[in-house]
């Protein structure tokens, strides 16, 4: 069995013993839910493997920048499919740290925080990063609505949504780009007022 049928088989079983859960009563219970939390902790762990690989650990005495552990992702054609595209907006924001504090070294050294996107543009720091995506203000409003639309729905988005998109972008656009269009326009779109009933799995998690 390779691992993508694992992490399906891993699903199923969840399922199944979600519903004896709701059967089971005292110790019986307890057994249950044991190997439930045991089951999503294995899944979770073959994701990680499969999906995260994890950053080779820095050799030497010196500690390694956030910005060259990185380069090591983008090494790996595996990795570098989705870092490439998302590490140099990250980069502008260096200067912040894991606390949302601002610095001006990492690691000992001081901070790049230069990063250019595929089509060439560059910029540095989070000032030009702002001003680069007030350039492309479509772009930035469509890709924000498929994302809270997606979440809203819980799935990712297809073709026949594209309509949706393009009315909700429209609204925003309408109302002067509100935060509140937005999410009032995505609450008040068809899919998301007629989802079809979820699974129990999907209720239960």
């Amino acid at each position: 069995m390779d691992a993508f049928n694992l992490l399906k088989a891993d699903h199923r079983k969840v399922e199944e013993l979600f519903e004896q859960l709701e059967s089971a009563s005292g110790q019986a219970k307890m057994r249950v839910f044991q190997q439930i939390k045991t089951e999503l902790e294995l899944h979770t762990h073959i994701e990680e493997k499969i999906f995260y690989p994890a950053l080779e650990e820095p050799k030497g005495d010196a500690p390694k920048t956030v910005r060259e552990l990185l380069s090591r992702h983008r090494a790996d054609p595996v990795c570098a499919s989705c870092h490439s595209r998302i590490d140099p907006l990250g980069f502008a924001l260096e200067n912040y740290d894991a606390m949302g504090r601002w610095r001006s070294e990492d690691a000992g050294k001081p901070v790049d925080a230069k990063g250019e996107l595929t089509d060439g543009t560059t910029f540095d720091g989070p000032d030009q990063l702002k001003a680069v995506l007030l350039q492309k203000k479509s772009l930035f409003v469509r890709n924000l609505t498929n994302k809270m639309l997606g979440y809203a729905l819980g799935r990712g988005l297809t073709l026949k949504d594209s309509c949706v998109v393009d009315s909700i972008v429209a609204e925003v656009e309408r109302n002067n780009y509100s935060a509140h269009s937005l999410i009032n326009s995505v609450v008040m779109s068809m899919p998301f007022r007629y989802q079809t009933g979820r699974s129990k799995i999907d209720k239960k998690l």
